[in-house]
């Protein structure tokens, strides 16, 4: 029974998070301008449905953050904010952390434990936004008018059949809460013994490292030796390695970052950069997931193929005249594309 009250309390730790960091989203959509619904409205048919890899998670991240940025009025903080969103509202789904890891299911006062420090951070992040909006006041009409225009698109949307998807979807938290709840983490007993067996992990699907990108950048023939490199501004506190080589009016740079999160965000910011009149939409057609993880946009104009990739938590952008093999011949080595 003590179990089962441990489970359901994890469960209901979905929605406090939801709850927590909902302040960070109305901020997201203040400093665009924007009510909830006219987000939806406007990210329709631009941002990609909910599936469950991490590539289509990052490409959703990217559209949804680049509808953000169109009429923010503070690009620098809608980009702070959305990434203090996503990291605010992972501990929620670490809540079932302990059942899913061996040697800890039926340690009920472990998982209590566990639940109460996520309970106690949540509450932590709750606090933060009063001390935010305390910091970045609105324009008080400016305030009022999207309250106004937010009470009556509520009004609106929310109709019976809205409802109705709310619903199965608080269907679909529940079934989950109850399949671990009625064992579900036992999955990894087997033989009346608890077996951990990680996949095993092939070097040829793990980005490359500084080392290995400097030493075959410079193999290729590329000058390494104080050249400057075009995008180290961006999450400089998380940039660990670069390497950036010049041969002829071939430019390649090599990010290392300390984090994936970064890195999608990064590559994100990069590509608008190269393609300012070109919608997340008009994007997508440009890009192309790579064989281990990450993605490839590859742009040509005015004469010059524009390269944008991530890896892992690597970000490579390079350009060379359009019909050069430099930068091409690069990335097969590296291991990005495939030859």
């Amino acid at each position: 029974m003590n179990f089962f009250l441990v489970e359901l309390f994890s469960f209901l730790l979905i929605p406090w998070y939801l709850y927590c960091t909902a302040w960070i989203g109305r901020e997201l959509f203040a400093l665009s301008g924007m009510t909830f619904w006219e987000f939806v409205q406007k990210g329709e048919g631009r941002v990609p449905t909910a599936t469950s890899s991490r590539h289509s998670r990052s490409r959703r991240n990217r559209a949804v953050l680049s509808v953000l940025m169109e009429t923010s009025r503070d690009q620098e903080e809608t980009l702070r904010l959305f990434k203090r969103y996503c990291y605010s509202t992972l501990p929620a789904f670490l809540a079932f952390l302990p059942s899913l890891i061996p040697g800890l299911w039926g340690n009920w006062w472990i998982s209590l434990g566990w639940n109460v420090i996520l309970f106690l951070a949540g509450l932590v992040i709750k606090a933060q936004g009063k001390g935010y909006r305390e910091k970045h006041r609105l324009d008080p009409l400016q305030e009022e008018e999207l309250e106004a225009r937010q009470r009556r698109q509520n009004k609106a949307f929310l109709t019976k059949k809205s409802l109705v998807v709310y619903g199965l979807v608080g269907l679909f938290f529940l079934g989950m809460f109850v399949v671990i709840a009625t064992g579900g983490g036992q999955v990894f007993k087997m033989n009346g013994s608890i077996q951990w067996e990680a996949p095993p992990t092939s070097p040829l699907s793990v980005a490359p490292d500084f080392h290995d990108v400097h030493t075959v950048v410079t193999e290729a023939g590329f000058e390494t030796a104080n050249i400057p490199t075009t995008y180290w501004m961006y999450d400089e506190k998380k940039l660990q390695n670069v390497v950036s080589g010049l041969k002829g009016e071939a430019a390649f740079e090599f990010y290392e970052y300390t984090d994936d999160e970064t890195v999608d965000l990064v590559y994100n910011q990069i590509c608008s950069d190269i393609s300012p009149l070109l919608t997340s939409l008009a994007r997508e057609e440009w890009s192309k997931p790579l064989a281990y993880g990450g993605e490839k946009f590859m742009l040509i104009q005015d004469g010059v193929t524009y390269y944008v990739l991530y890896w892992g938590n690597t970000v490579v952008y390079a350009h060379a005249p359009e019909g050069s093999e430099e930068i091409t011949d690069l990335l097969v080595k590296l291991r990005y594309i495939d030859p």
